[in-house]
């Protein structure tokens, strides 16, 4: 019975060494361009791990079905990582990717409203030609929800390397113009 016990202690000590070296060889599949083993070995590690090896994987994975020109599957875990908020180590580069592949799939319909209820001021963090194509899913989305005065999407925030004064004035400015 002994035996037993000890064999239960090695296996479950190699278990976690076992998802690390999935993570590292599927990493390394993924710098090497073999897409679709690394997007194997990232759907493994990112079923078995935990934390930031967890987040990488899901990440990765999502990023491994891009190259593979699989945008719908790349979004569907872009999206996936959106929702899990802010706290996600990759929430803003899935946002980047995820408005890529609505872009990629020409969506107006999920990717609106997967960035309404996401957007918060945080979004300030997305490079400028992704925080552009987030405006205007969601300005898509003002506009058939029949929010005619808000069509036109009036960010609340600053761009990059603009101070909130005067993101406010170039809102201000487009209100009065018409």
């Amino acid at each position: 019975m002994r035996p037993l016990y000890i064999l239960v202690l090695l296996v479950s000590a190699a278990a976690p060494a076992a998802q690390d070296g999935a993570l590292a060889r599927a990493l390394q599949d993924f710098n090497d361009g073999r897409n679709l083993e690394s997007a194997i070995g990232f759907r493994q590690a990112a079923g078995s791990a935990a934390g930031d090896d967890r987040a990488r994987a899901e990440y990765f994975l999502a990023q491994a079905l891009d190259r593979m020109g699989l945008p719908f599957s790349a979004f569907f875990h872009y999206a996936q990582i959106v929702q899990a908020g802010p706290a996600h180590a990759y929430w803003l580069k899935a946002i980047e990717g995820a408005s890529a592949a609505a872009a990629q799939l020409r969506d107006e319909v999920v990717a609106p409203n997967l960035f309404d209820k996401a957007y918060s001021e945080q979004f300030s963090g997305v490079e400028p030609q992704a925080l552009a194509r987030v405006h205007a899913s969601l300005g898509l989305l003002a506009y058939r929800a029949g929010r005619y005065d808000t069509g036109r999407f009036e960010p609340n925030i600053a761009c990059p390397g603009q101070s909130d004064a005067a993101g406010r004035s170039v809102a201000a400015d487009r209100r009065h113009q018409g």
